[in-house]
């Protein structure tokens, strides 16, 4: 079991037939004295004021293939009485065969969540893509890309690139029919040898070697002066509000899939990252209400002192909400083994 693998104990069931069968067995103690934290009530036994209830955390463990949900009420498995996904996962996270994974979402001081993500290790072979989709203007553009961005994608042809822009390309046309709302899109496809990142957006993601962070995205907003060219030359206009810099003077985003008001000037094309796998230690994909209070030095500190995966997450949605985040708050954290298990 590896240094920030999830513990369990293994039991049996013996049959009557005489067959014994082996299992992992998880609960609430054994957890609570791995994460550190008092955990048999979940989230709260924890200072109500820290997080609000919607907050929860997903760990997937590749050695035990399992689902371990963390949230107000305590800590359950999937398969177990009452184990529930929170709508807005719209079950689309499964454990890796090869990737330590930690799903932690919050709606912060929000009246709705509008991030969602997707964890898909088995359609896409020798891949695992995971992806962050933080809405804005609705849930509904956020909801429909992350339920549909694998099954699109494995229906294009060419190359990676080609297949991610006709990707985003159609799931732009398909939500702009149905709804005003936006989305951005951070997808990180994770191979045998290569960790590629695409991403349409503001939602960052940074990698972790030798205890040193990286971002390895760049923000599609109107601060940045090669975006505002290029909104520009799609004939929009960068207007300040309010001392903010906004496309048209509405939204800050020069990149999203939906706002179908706003295309053009807004694009719906991705930029791609690509990575040597050996090269990275861990992975981080998270939406823009962490980074928003949270700097890229605090959240490195975070990396250093975690100790797991499970602390990174949770004490990271913490933070940003103690640092009065107004936003939804959501960070999927991932320890990338060195060579596949």
């Amino acid at each position: 079991m590896g240094e920030n693998n999830i513990p369990y104990y293994k039991d049996y069931d013996e049959y009557d037939n005489g067959e014994v069968e082996d299992k992992i067995v998880f609960d609430s103690e054994v957890m609570s004295q791995y994460l550190g934290k008092n955990l048999s009530k979940g989230f709260g036994a924890h200072n109500p004021a820290d997080l609000p209830a919607m907050t929860f955390c997903y760990i997937l463990n590749p050695e035990s293939e399992d689902v371990i949900k963390v949230n107000e009420l305590g800590v359950s498995k999937y398969g177990d009485p009452g184990f529930e996904f929170q709508e807005f996962v719209l079950n689309h996270i499964e454990p890796s065969k090869t990737l330590e994974i930690a799903v932690s979402q919050s709606v912060g001081r929000r009246a709705q969540m509008e991030d969602t993500v997707v964890v898909d290790c088995t359609s896409v072979e020798g891949t695992d893509v995971i992806g962050v989709f933080d809405g804005h203007g609705g849930k509904e553009a956020a909801y429909y890309c992350s339920d549909r961005f694998v099954p699109v994608y494995l229906e294009k042809k060419g190359d990676f690139e080609d297949r991610v822009k006709q990707t985003t390309a159609q799931l732009h046309t398909e939500t702009a029919k149905d709804s005003n709302s936006g989305t951005t899109a951070t997808v990180v496809f994770v191979d045998k040898e290569t960790i590629r990142v695409a991403f349409v957006g503001d939602s960052p993601a940074f990698v972790v070697r030798n205890n040193t962070l990286k971002k390895v995205t760049k923000d599609h907003k109107a601060t940045n002066s090669d975006e505002a060219k290029r909104i520009q030359n799609n004939g929009g206009v960068i207007l300040s509000v309010l001392g903010t810099k906004r496309v048209n003077g509405q939204i800050m985003i020069t990149r999203s899939i939906g706002d179908k008001e706003l295309h053009p000037p807004l694009s719906t094309e991705p930029e791609i990252v690509s990575l040597k796998r050996s090269e990275v230690d861990w992975l981080l994909v998270m939406s823009d209400g962490i980074t928003d209070v949270v700097t890229e030095k605090e959240l490195g500190e975070m990396v250093k002192k975690s100790g797991g995966l499970f602390n990174l997450s949770f004490d990271t949605l913490k933070m940003a909400y103690l640092n009065d985040s107004s936003d939804n708050l959501t960070l999927i954290a991932i320890k990338v083994p060195k060579q596949q298990l």
